[in-house]
C-alpha cells in the first residue's frame, strides 16, 4: 500500500508549515523531497484514475526538480506544500483501477510472444481506453486483439490443417493465401467453418468488429455509416470477451 507516501507528505507539510515543529524522523526538508520523489517514481500510472494521471505526472516532475536542488528557500515552501497536498489527494485514489483484478486469462493461446502482446493490449484496453472514454480506440483495439487471437488459434497445430483446407480460406488463383495475410473477416469465416466459433458467437461479433479497420481512416469511417460511440465500444469489447470466454472452454 502507499499510505506511507501520504504520511511522508503530511510530515513534510507539517515541517514546512510550523517553524517550531521538529520532525522526529531525523530527516530535513531536502531529505523528505528526495525520499518522496524516489517513492512516487516507483508508482504506475495505470493504477490511477484517468482524471488523475495528468496531475500526477506534473506533480512527479516537480518533485524530481525539487529533489535535484541543494538548497531550499522558505520562499518556495508554499509551493511545496501545495504540491504535497495535491499529491496526497491523488494518492487517496491510487489503486482504484486494478488491471490485474479486471484482466483475463489468455492461457488458451499457444504462441508465447503473441500472448504477451495480446495481454499488454488488453490491459491497455481496460485500464486506459475504456476509462478514458476513447470509444474509437476501444473499437480499433478490440478488433486488433480479436484478429491476433484468431490468428493464434488458426495457426495452432490443433486447427491449422483444417483452417488451410477450409473453403472459406481466401485464395489467389486457387491457391490459399498465407494465413498471416488474412483479414479479420477471413479469420472469422474460417473459424466458423471449422467449428472453432459457433454461429451464435459469430452473431455477437457484429459489423463494428468485422470492419474495425474502417475506423482507422476517417474517410472509411464516414463511408461505413457506423458511428463510433460508447455503444459501439461496449459491443466491440463484449464481442471480444465473448470469443475469449468460448475459446478458453474449448482449448486446453
Amino acid at each position: 500500500m502507499i499510505n506511507y507516501i501520504v504520511d511522508l507528505n503530511k510530515e513534510l507539510i507539517r515541517s514546512l508549515s510550523d517553524s517550531k515543529y521538529k520532525s522526529n524522523t531525523g530527516l530535513d526538508i531536502l531529505d523528505f523531497l528526495k525520499v518522496i520523489s524516489e517513492e512516487i517514481d516507483k508508482l504506475e500510472t495505470l493504477y490511477l484514475l484517468p482524471n488523475d494521471r495528468y496531475d500526477f505526472v506534473i506533480v512527479r516532475e516537480n518533485f524530481r526538480k525539487l529533489k535535484a536542488m541543494t538548497n531550499i528557500s522558505g520562499v518556495i515552501y508554499p509551493r511545496i506544500i501545495q504540491l504535497s497536498e495535491k499529491l496526497i489527494q491523488i494518492l487517496y485514489n491510487y489503486g482504484s483501477i486494478d488491471w490485474q483484478e479486471n484482466s483475463r486469462n489468455f492461457d488458451f493461446l499457444h504462441d508465447g510472444d503473441l500472448k504477451s502482446i495480446i495481454e499488454r493490449d488488453y490491459r491497455e484496453l481496460i485500464t486506459i481506453l475504456l476509462p478514458d472514454g476513447a470509444w474509437k480506440s476501444v473499437v480499433i483495439m478490440s478488433g486488433s486483439i480479436l484478429e491476433a487471437i484468431l490468428f493464434d488459434v488458426l495457426t495452432n497445430p490443433i486447427y491449422s490443417s483444417k483452417a488451410l483446407i477450409s473453403p472459406k480460406a481466401p485464395r489467389n488463383k486457387d491457391k490459399v493465401v498465407q494465413i498471416d495475410s488474412w483479414k479479420l473477416k477471413n479469420l472469422i469465416e474460417v473459424a466458423e467453418d471449422i467449428l472453432v466459433l459457433p454461429p451464435q458467437r459469430i452473431k455477437s461479433i457484429d459489423q463494428v468488429l468485422r470492419d474495425y479497420r474502417n475506423f482507422v481512416h476517417p474517410k472509411k469511417e464516414i463511408k461505413s455509416s457506423h458511428q463510433c460511440t460508447e455503444a459501439e465500444a461496449l459491443m466491440a469489447k463484449g464481442g471480444l470477451d465473448g470469443v475469449c470466454n468460448h475459446l478458453s472452454k474449448i482449448i486446453n
